[in-house]
């Protein structure tokens, strides 16, 4: 019964706060959020999936962060097409995305086996039937013929920082897809220490775009990358050298 009441308030939560944030929702997605959520609670219960664990912060934190930042973006989103969430955790944003974009196709890349196999069973119950979660490293993802250059848009949120997300991220697009980062309030120091690895790896800077959470008012941004050139063969390199030694 008290799940049943958490999950009945994160839904009015979510409800209450996109309304604040001017934010309109499509019938019944605020349901299927506070069903992950519910799922969320359970699983985060055996392993470590957030550290955020009321319903006010992740109505706040996660659900409205993830989708003002879709909202902000949203008219470099294709109307139809492939999705790559890097490092998906939990399902931020790509769960998140995916319930709110059905149009779109989306491919979770985590390579934790347990996080997999969560994001497999909250997309089931949540009736996500274009989501697929595969347990791979991003640099493993990006050598894969099946997906190295096949996504018009891929996303991360709270994976790296943006000279190591751009080797994970721009190796899976294609050339003229979009590379969105979701990051904190000042990214500037960031995409400063980025902006050769960018351009080595066939990107360019095309926008960062602000906006404020409702209630706190605390600020984030969301980075866009343009791929315009192919990725060179090379990159990504093996497992752990872009965060050893970034581009």
């Amino acid at each position: 019964m008290m799940q049943e009441r958490e999950e009945a308030t994160l839904q009015q939560l979510i409800e209450k706060l996109a309304q604040e944030a001017g934010l309109p929702l499509k019938p019944g997605l605020a349901e299927k959020l506070a069903l992950h959520w519910q799922l969320l609670t359970e699983a985060n219960r055996q392993f470590n999936l957030t550290a955020i664990t009321d319903p006010e912060t992740a109505a706040q934190k996660h659900y409205l962060d993830c989708l003002q930042a879709a909202a902000a973006v949203r008219s470099w989103l294709p109307q139809s097409g492939q999705v790559a969430d890097i490092g998906s955790g939990g399902g931020f944003p790509g769960l998140v995305w995916a319930a709110a974009y059905p149009e779109l196709s989306f491919t979770l890349i985590e390579s934790s086996q347990k996080k997999t196999a969560f994001l497999e069973r909250s997309a089931a119950e949540m009736g996500l039937e274009r989501l697929q979660a595969l347990p791979l490293r991003a640099e493993e993802a990006g050598r894969d013929p099946a997906l190295r250059g096949s996504f018009h848009l891929v996303t991360a949120r709270a994976v790296a920082d943006l000279a190591v997300l751009a080797e994970y991220a721009l190796p899976l697009l294609r050339e003229g897809g979009l590379f969105i980062a979701l990051k904190g309030p000042d990214p500037q120091e960031e995409l400063t220490a980025s902006a050769h690895a960018v351009e080595l790896l066939g990107g360019s800077m095309e926008q960062v775009v602000y906006y404020q959470l409702p209630l706190s008012g605390e600020g984030r941004s969301v980075v866009l990358v343009r791929k315009n050139a192919p990725t060179p063969e090379k990159y990504p390199r093996r497992p752990g050298m872009p965060t050893k030694r970034p581009l």
